[in-house]
């Protein structure tokens, strides 16, 4: 029988630089939704068959070998492989750890079943919160989230570790988001919140709440982490405030920008990043905040 083939995600995540982000990478990246189709190119023998069949199978796979080799992909894993720990009242805290784990329960390729996981955590940090009932109510609108993974095939890709046969595949980044309301949950390089599915919704996607200045901060640190790394290339300093007026879908109504950053470089990346943020769903028809944005 065939061993077991595990992929392995092992190479540390790609550092971004000042103009980079998730999306950029992803523009690039050639979507692959199907994984058996990856599995079968790194493990099919093309030995079952006539001579004719096995050459055209032979033929495929070392296409697919060619496609696959150097190029970066858009994968989406397992929703499994976040993994959210409960609130910490002494630290003021949930734990957060991202495993990289594709499909862990396995894919079944030519009726046999392969296991596809990262041989290294992502992502574990601990995320901090003012109060228990802010935490549950995050906690509760990640509860539904996706999970995409860049990776690339490396030159040698093929190992056996253990005795188990496998592939090693470099990670180019990640992103988690809720699909919801779209809002990133953990991203590198820096990602801006994506479009809101209102299937997910009706799912049960977003947690219902009265919204607070916490959640507000909670969802703006997405546009944040964009807004940063503006500020760091336009070398910006000062500070401004955003009106923001919320619909109770999550969504903006109204927004208004004021303050030293308004008509500047510096402004116009706010107004970006701020296109397409979500917000968890309200019980009010309109909740009207400001948020403050101060770059020293």
């Amino acid at each position: 029988m065939r061993a077991l083939a595990i992929l392995a995600l092992l190479a540390p995540v790609a550092t971004a630089h000042a103009d980079d982000t998730f999306e950029a990478r992803a523009a690039a990246a050639k979507p692959l939704r199907h994984l058996d189709d990856l599995v079968w190119a790194f493990t099919a023998t093309c030995d079952q068959g006539d001579d004719t069949q096995n050459r055209q199978c032979k033929a495929l796979r070392d296409r697919r070998l060619a496609e696959l080799a150097g190029a970066t992909l858009l994968v989406e894993a397992d929703a499994d492989a976040l993994d959210i720990g409960a609130w910490s009242p002494a630290k003021r805290s949930v734990s957060v750890t991202l495993t990289g784990c594709v499909r862990c329960k396995g894919v079944t390729v030519e009726g046999k079943r392969y296991v596809l996981t990262a041989g290294k955590t992502l992502y574990d940090t601990a995320r901090q919160f003012q109060t228990a009932e802010v935490a549950a109510a995050w906690i509760k609108a990640v509860a539904h989230h996706r999970v995409e993974l860049l990776v690339k095939v490396p030159a040698r890709p093929r190992s056996t570790q253990n005795g188990v046969e496998t592939i090693t595949l470099d990670v180019q980044g990640y992103r988690v988001t809720t699909p919801c309301n779209g809002t990133v949950v953990i991203a590198n390089p820096p990602a801006q919140n994506a479009p809101p599915d209102k299937a997910a919704c009706a799912a049960g996607g977003a947690a219902v709440v009265a919204l607070t200045q916490d959640h507000v901060a909670e969802a703006m640190q997405a546009p944040m982490s964009v807004i940063k790394v503006c500020a760091k290339k336009e070398k910006a300093k000062g500070t401004g405030k955003l009106e923001l007026t919320i619909a109770d879908d999550g969504t903006l109504a109204a927004y208004e920008q004021t303050g030293d950053f308004v008509g500047t470089p510096m402004g116009a990346c706010i107004d970006s990043a701020m296109k397409g943020v979500t917000f968890p769903r309200s019980a009010k028809p309109r909740t009207r905040i400001g948020y403050p944005i101060a770059l020293p």
